[in-house]
């Protein structure tokens, strides 16, 4: 309407031509990009090439990165603004949303992929090239007069390999938050290396802690030599992390050469310290009896029955019932054989299908004092044992009158199926496994023992199934809406 009425007509098959010859220009651009390009990498050593390639990845990965978190805040952002939309219509709005977030964060990071890959290299490129078209233009006469040093200098200019190990950036105006992420990334990865540290300094100190009672220890063992070496070579390889990180931390100079060879050697204190323990190690012996170290009594703990009492042994599950009908009714005594320097006869109460539970167990004492002189005494005899003392065949035994100890193996029968054994008028249980098994199927269903009941939602059903073979009990709970639909 602008060119009908200022009278400027303008030929329509001109415009079509500059569209045509607009479209040209993005293409003949984007050709020249992919040549650029190619020329580069044909010019660039595989090291080289490598570089680029992880940087870019690097790049992409943060970005992927971030698009997530920005797709995930908006998307939330949109389901809670928009909550009061049936469910099926705010999903797919939610999708179409995301999925145009997703697009046009992989176009943005494809513009910016470029962009840094240009003003990181391509651009660089340019400018070798530019260079040496300049010098072309030098007269036969000045460059035949060029030294070997000059044409060799000119040679490794063209050459990106033979530059720096990073291409400098050659832009006089460097984008300011690319600056403000690179800024970030590095106070993140000091910020670990913190942690890492403070890590390796508590190592420090409990290897210097341990390498001084190791060579306490040296006159009672050869094996101990072995181990100060060992350490000796641990705590130089910590010491030069440690240098490598705080040298990270503070930007400072550091001669690489030296700590590498100063970690081999290291290395090679420990690899000499470990074979010299091992060889050392040939000559003890392995005791696995500890009749020698412990001296068990009996000890006793007293309770009193109750109607839905049950007494467990957590370890080995094997009871012995004694009868002692000079006990009174309802008094219970629980005996057992240990030493009383490393361990404590304990229980705990638990309800489990309506019945009281008094699990009993043996709980060791930390007695670092006897165990560090069983282990000083081992050492002068050239042996070693297990030294955490738990004896696994020490079973309890319950003592009570006749009719209390019926009464208990009565409540222990509601829940345990086993084998049991009769001596004059002592019980010996073995073999216990569970008598009852629940199929819930999220029905929360509670089973109670003393009723032989169970209850369970009001919209289920549980069928009680018994099999007569091995006396055990199984519920299977269904939900009542299900059944029907089976049907």
């Amino acid at each position: 309407m602008d060119d009908l009425i200022n009278e400027d007509i303008k030929d329509i098959t001109m415009i079509d031509r500059k569209n045509k010859v607009q479209i040209n220009v993005y293409i003949n651009s984007l050709l020249d990009f992919v040549t650029k390009t190619i020329n580069m990498f044909s010019n660039m050593k595989f090291l080289s090439i490598l570089r680029c390639f992880i940087e870019m990845i690097l790049i992409i990965l943060f970005f992927t990165l971030l698009g997530s978190v920005i797709c995930n805040i908006l998307t939330s952002t949109i389901q809670g603004l928009f909550s009061f939309i049936p469910w099926k219509i705010l999903n797919i709005i939610k999708s179409i949303i995301a999925s145009i977030i997703d697009l046009t964060w992989i176009i943005i990071t494809a513009i910016v992929i470029i962009h840094i890959f240009k003003i990181r290299y391509l651009y660089y490129y340019e400018q070798i090239i530019s260079n040496d078209l300049e010098n072309d233009t030098i007269s036969k006469e000045k460059r035949t007069s060029l030294s070997n040093e000059t044409a060799k200098e000119k040679k490794e200019k063209f050459n990106f390999e033979k530059k720096e190990p990073h291409i400098i950036i050659r832009d006089k105006e460097p984008f300011a938050f690319l600056n403000i992420f690179a800024k970030i990334i590095l106070y993140f990865v000091k910020f670990i290396a913190t942690f890492i540290g403070l890590f390796l300094i508590f190592i420090l100190i409990f290897s210097i802690i341990g390498l001084t009672l190791s060579i306490s220890f040296t006159m009672y063992s050869k094996i101990f030599i072995g181990i100060n070496i060992a350490l000796i070579g641990l705590i130089i390889a910590i010491i030069l992390i440690l240098i490598t990180i705080i040298w990270f931390i503070l930007n400072s100079k550091l001669n690489i050469k030296r700590i590498f060879l100063s970690f081999l050697i290291s290395i090679i204190f420990i690899g000499i310290g470990i074979g010299v323990s091992l060889i050392a190690l040939k000559d003890i012996k392995i005791d696995k009896d500890l009749s020698e170290i412990l001296k068990n009594t009996v000890q006793k703990k007293e309770i009193t029955y109750k109607e839905n009492l049950v007494i467990l042994d957590l370890y080995p599950q094997t009871y012995e019932y004694i009868v002692n009908n000079t006990l009174k009714n309802n008094q219970i005594i629980i005996e057992n054989n240990f030493d009383s320097k490393f361990y404590q006869l304990n229980y705990y109460k638990e309800e489990r299908f309506g019945m009281l539970t008094y699990n009993f167990y043996l709980q060791p004492k930390f007695n670092i004092k006897d165990i560090f002189g069983i282990f000083i005494n081992d050492l002068k005899n050239n042996t070693l044992r297990n030294y955490t003392i738990y004896e696994e065949e020490n079973d309890i035994k319950i003592i009570a009158n006749s009719k209390t100890i019926d009464k208990l193996i009565e409540n222990f029968s509601k829940l345990y199926r086993y084998d049991i054994e009769k001596e004059n008028d002592n019980y010996i249980i073995t073999n216990v496994f569970s008598r009852i098994e629940i199929i819930d199927n999220n029905c929360n269903a509670n089973y109670n023992a003393l009723t032989d009941e169970i209850i369970c939602n009001e919209n289920c059903k549980c069928d009680k199934v018994m099999h007569t073979e091995n006396n055990t009990i199984e519920y299977i709970c269904n939900s009542i809406d299900t059944e029907t639909y089976d049907s």
